[in-house]
C-alpha cells in the first residue's frame, strides 16, 4: 500500500532486518528502508509495535501504539491508500476520559456506568467505593469480556492505588474488547 508517488515507508526494529524484511514483503508491504535500534525505548517507543504515519514534511499523522485492532488497520490502509488529509487521523494513544471526583459522583448517581475497581482482591476489601466490581488487573482478560462488555455500558475504571500507566493500559484493552466508552479516576 502506497500513498501518492512520494509515500515512503521506514520500519523502525528491534529485530534484525533480514527476517523483518522477510516479513514485510511476505505482507506486501514494500519498505523504504529499515532501521535497526537496539533500544526503542531510547527514542521515545515504550510499547512494540508502534507504528507512525508521517506526512510529506515529516510532521507525524497518525499514531498506533501495540497492536493494531482491525478497525485500526481498516483506517490505516484508507489513509495509506487516499491524499495526504482526505480522511481521519488514526490515534488510538486515547484510552479514555480522566475524571475528577466530582466528575464521578454525577456519573454514577445515573446508574447507567458500571464501576470497575482493578486492585487485588485484599485491597478491595479493606475497601472500596460502593457498587464497584472487582476485577483485579491479573484476572481482567478472562473476566471482563463477559462480565463487563457484553452489557455495553459505559465503564469508569477506579485507579486508586494502580499505577496511571497500568490504568491506562486497562482501559485500552477494555475498548480494544468492544468497551463503548471508558473512563479513569486517576489520583
Amino acid at each position: 500500500i502506497a500513498r501518492k508517488d512520494t509515500a515512503q515507508l521506514t520500519v523502525v526494529t528491534t529485530e534484525s532486518e533480514g527476517p523483518v524484511r522477510r516479513w514485510l514483503v511476505r505482507s506486501g508491504i514494500q519498505p523504504t528502508r529499515i532501521v535497526h535500534v537496539a533500544d526503542a525505548s531510547a527514542y521515545g517507543f515504550l510499547l512494540a509495535p508502534t507504528l507512525l504515519l508521517l506526512d510529506s514534511s515529516g510532521l507525524v499523522t497518525d499514531v498506533v501504539i501495540g497492536e493494531a485492532t482491525p478497525a485500526d488497520e481498516t483506517l490505516l490502509r484508507r489513509r495509506l491508500s487516499a491524499n495526504e488529509g482526505s480522511s481521519e487521523p488514526v490515534d488510538n494513544t486515547q484510552y479514555g476520559e480522566e475524571l475528577s471526583e466530582s466528575d464521578v459522583a454525577g456519573r454514577l448517581q445515573g446508574g447507567t456506568m458500571r464501576l470497575l475497581d482493578v486492585r487485588s482482591r485484599d485491597a478491595f476489601k479493606n475497601g472500596h467505593r460502593d457498587a464497584a466490581l472487582n476485577i483485579p488487573i491479573d484476572e481482567l482478560e478472562a473476566r471482563a469480556p463477559k462480565e463487563l462488555i457484553e452489557d455495553s455500558a459505559p465503564i469508569i475504571v477506579d485507579c486508586h492505588g494502580v499505577a496511571p500507566p497500568s490504568c491506562r493500559v486497562v482501559a485500552r484493552q477494555l475498548r480494544r474488547w468492544g468497551a463503548p466508552q471508558v473512563s479513569l479516576i486517576i489520583r
